[in-house]
């Protein structure tokens, strides 16, 4: 049974027990992010559908600090959004080599880490981060985890963060090391992915708007060399319109 259906029956039974304004201001509000958290305590995560999917066995070595996950070692409390249901505070991590996120729930012997079923997950926020998970995309190459940078109308300005990886022996043991290379950026409307990492991408893509795409990339020479993704990010703001 879907989260939000168990979610309204647990809130008409704890309704009985409230006053009248209270639970009507509840169902007013469409449901608050307090109130699926004091659901899935009750329930517990291990019961709900998120809590389902691959065990993470980590293969290799990897120098300190030099790792291929985006926050460093650690989990952080996030909001993640599985088969069309939100599910806040939830410790997770974010594989950017290997392009999935692992998350970390409680159960009754403690904690267990794991690879939710991909297809299924829809994205996650944490703080001003956020991500969607694209399983549909053409072309399907394509398809995995992207940082929204912007959206405006039907288009989202997406960013692609990328990792190399390089491999040395110490004391006959490899010892992996991930190092960030430059980003790629992505303009996805109605399902579909174009490429503007360069002047003829964003030509190609906005043909009607030549002569200000030009005069953009001539006039912000400092700023794309300074910083690539304010300078993309101020020309979709100018041309997505």
């Amino acid at each position: 049974m879907p989260k939000v259906i168990l979610l309204y029956l647990f809130l008409f039974c704890v309704g009985c027990y409230l006053s009248p304004k209270v639970y009507s201001q509840q169902i007013k509000n469409n449901i608050n992010p307090e109130s699926y958290q004091i659901f899935d305590q009750i329930v517990g995560l291990e019961n709900t559908e998120i809590y389902n999917g691959t065990e993470i066995i980590e293969l290799h070595r990897v120098t300190r600090g030099k790792n291929k996950y985006f926050f460093t070692d650690s989990f952080v409390p996030a909001t993640v959004i599985f088969d069309g249901q939100p599910y806040y505070n939830i410790e997770l991590n974010y594989n950017f080599y290997e392009d999935f996120i692992i998350l970390r729930l409680d159960n009754n012997i403690g904690k267990n880490t794991f690879k939710p079923i991909q297809e299924k997950v829809e994205g996650f926020t944490y703080g001003n981060y956020q991500f969607k998970n694209f399983t549909s995309l053409e072309p399907q190459k394509l398809n995995g985890y992207y940082e929204v940078l912007k959206e405006n109308n039907a288009v989202t300005l997406l960013k692609k963060h990328k990792l190399s990886r390089n491999s040395n022996v110490e004391k006959k043991v490899i010892f992996y090391e991930y190092e960030p290379i430059p980003s790629d950026y992505y303009i996805e409307k109605e399902g579909t992915l174009s490429e503007v990492n360069s002047k003829s991408d964003w030509l190609k893509l906005y043909p009607q708007q030549d002569r200000e795409i030009k005069k953009y990339f001539s006039k912000n020479r400092k700023l794309r060399k300074k910083s690539f993704e304010e300078f993309i990010q101020n020309l979709f703001n100018s041309v997505a319109n």
